[in-house]
């Protein structure tokens, strides 16, 4: 039977109401790109960093406007306190309005990551919802709700546990060496003032670097200084092969931990050791022509590897590097175990670090050293910790001096030009020829001392005379002065071994009269760092272990 024509009309009229009525509601659901913007500047407006990056400040917490973590912020807010959806399309409008509201409106502030300072002053972000900051000065270190810096919680970042602020500083050193494989007492000592130097943030660091066999602990190391000094859900990783995608990870972390390392390139060895000395990483911007974007590089950066990992000598060069030992089957505990007792005194152990900040952020500026090594800032800083530590000062700098000649035969072994020209001057005491000669000589003593010069190795004369410019420290750090000049109408190259002849230092420039009178308290105590530290020379180029 058919259906009237009246009630196909009624149908499709009820159809088209009942559409309408769902668009509306719909409509009036959604939560759009100017109520978005309201709620989110209603109390703090968007800032922005040095960098550009802009942020907004919402229940207590920092957020990148275009992160995820914001975005769900937004989504769940409307939900819980409207039942409305926001549309994604209007979230999207209200992120691309605050980012430009932030960028040229907005203030600029620095936007720390866990540890921030200011002047003499430190502040650690425990990452807890209550009294979830330590505010460390001279003399003084407390916990707190209110900090006067400006916090980022990046996703992945764990809350640290309470410290134990009545721990002592000079409980420290036996709580590391609890859980922490070292060869000696320097090397304990050198290990914790570098723990230190990680909760100052404003300073260069020197990359911490462990190898050793198999079952010699260094993963565990890894997830102990991480786990210390900025806990997170995936403590330690892998290099990533791409250098940008390197840059991302140390321009996010605080400290950032890579284990296993079997090979490093040349490119990511770069970007690591400007990552050690200050600097930034440039790319083009995504899906722009002429707009690049740069990432501040400032990271804390522990690695290990069964091998020596950081073959380019820059690299070696603002490194401390640990040798570790298999752990005896009788000592070895589960992990379980072992960490479950860490746990237990990390309290002790962040009180114990805290406190002695306290007791040597004040005297930083009163010591006075000479002859700093590349590292400065670290080597100042280490003086003063091992005094809070109930050490002396001198103490540290012994220890630092000794892994500085460990590192420094480590670059020996792993360039082949400073081989072949410490073993070529091995018996001379000094070498004049033109830049040829000396690039046959040296093919000739890699063969017959078998030093492996399939990379690295300079394979003309001009490539020659470059490369031994850009050891010359190293050279001379091994006692070889190297020095350019003329023979007759050619360019020449002269070499003089100095344990084998009486040789000047190296050029002196005038320079202010030095102030005998330290104003630090230990001014007995001989601080200056060797103008020549006794390294393996040309006369013993032998294979250094540390600990020698």
């Amino acid at each position: 039977m058919n259906k009237p024509a009246n009630s196909t009309k009624n149908t499709a009229s009820s159809r088209t109401a009942n559409k309408a009525n769902t668009n509306k509601k719909e409509k009036d659901m959604e939560f759009d790109a100017e109520m978005i913007i309201k709620h989110t500047s209603s109390f703090h407006p968007p800032f922005h960093d040095p960098e550009d990056t802009t942020y907004v400040h919402l229940n207590n917490q920092t957020f990148r406007i275009n992160s995820d973590r914001f975005k769900d912020t937004m989504r769940a807010y409307c939900w819980d306190s409207f039942h409305k959806i926001i549309n994604e399309g209007e979230l999207a409008r209200a992120i691309t309005t605050l980012q430009a509201v932030g960028r040229i409106n907005g203030e600029e502030r620095k936007v720390c990551t866990r540890v921030a300072q200011k002047d003499q002053c430190i502040e650690y972000d425990l990452c807890q919802s209550e009294k979830t900051y330590i505010r460390v000065s001279p003399g003084k270190h407390i916990q707190g709700s209110r900090c006067t810096n400006t916090f980022y919680r990046p996703h992945g970042m764990l809350p640290q546990v309470i410290p134990d602020l009545t721990a002592k500083a000079a409980e420290l050193l036996d709580l590391i060496k609890k859980y922490f494989r070292l060869r000696d007492e320097q090397e304990y000592l050198l290990l914790t003032c570098y723990l230190l130097s990680c909760f100052i943030p404003d300073i260069q660091h020197p990359l911490m670097m462990f190898h050793g066999n198999k079952g010699a602990a260094k993963t565990t190391a890894l997830k102990l200084i991480t786990r210390i000094v900025d806990p997170r859900k995936s403590s330690i990783s892998t290099v990533p092969k791409s250098r940008d995608e390197l840059a991302l990870i140390l321009g996010q972390n605080y400290l950032s931990a890579f284990d296993n390392l079997r090979y490093l390139s040349k490119d990511n060895s770069d970007l690591l050791c400007i990552n050690c000395t200050g600097g930034s990483n440039t790319r083009r911007k995504l899906y722009s022509d002429s707009d690049l974007v740069s990432t501040d590089l400032s990271s804390i950066v522990v690695l290990n590897g069964i091998a020596i990992v950081g073959t380019q000598p820059d690299l070696l060069d603002r490194s401390i590097v640990f040798q570790l030992e298999r752990v005896p089957d009788t000592e070895r505990k589960p992990d379980k175990e072992f960490m479950a007792e860490f746990e237990q005194d990390l309290p002790k152990i962040l009180g114990a670090i805290f406190k002695a900040l306290s007791l040597a952020i004040g005297k930083v500026d009163s010591v006075q050293l000479n002859n700093l090594p590349r590292m400065a800032d670290f080597a100042r800083y280490g003086y003063v910790f091992a005094r809070a530590l109930g050490k002396k000062g001198k103490d540290f700098l012994k220890a630092y001096r000794r892994n500085l000649r460990y590192v420094q035969g480590l670059i020996m072994e792993t360039e082949p030009t400073v081989a072949a020209v410490l073993a070529f001057m091995e018996d001379r005491t000094s070498y004049k020829s033109t830049p040829t000669e000396l690039l046959q000589e040296l093919e000739k003593t890699a063969k017959s001392r078998r030093i492996d010069v399939s990379q690295n190795f300079p394979k003309s004369a001009s490539a020659l005379s470059r490369r031994l410019g850009e050891i010359k420290d190293d050279l001379y750090n091994a006692g070889v002065i190297f020095q350019k000049g003329h023979l007759g109408s050619e360019k020449g190259i002269y070499l003089k071994n100095m344990d084998l002849a009486e040789m000047p230092t190296k050029p002196s420039v005038p320079t202010a009269k030095p102030n005998k009178k330290m104003q630090h308290p230990e001014n007995a105590e001989p601080s200056e760092m060797p103008t020549k530290p006794s390294v393996p020379t040309a006369k013993r180029n032998k294979k250094i272990h540390q600990g020698e």
